[in-house]
């Protein structure tokens, strides 16, 4: 699935969160490591989502991680 295909015209608040995604995955992965390859660059954005869903604090839950939420 492509980004063009989930980005609807007219949907404001889920171009808000597409925006978003960008922004982080711009400034917080992409320009913070130089990757060799493109293989590279998809095992380090699967581990860096992981942590960013499930493991780094949320303020939502009261500044624990979601794992802890959980148990």
């Amino acid at each position: 699935m492509s980004l063009a295909s989930v980005r609807q015209s007219g949907n404001l608040q889920q171009n808000v969160y597409i925006a978003y995604y960008n922004r982080i995955m711009r400034y917080d992965l992409l320009a913070q490591y130089l990757f060799g390859s493109t293989e590279e660059v998809q095992d380090y954005a699967t581990h860096w989502l992981w942590h960013y869903k499930f493991e780094r604090p949320n303020m939502e839950l009261g500044g624990i991680t979601p794992n802890q939420a959980g148990d």
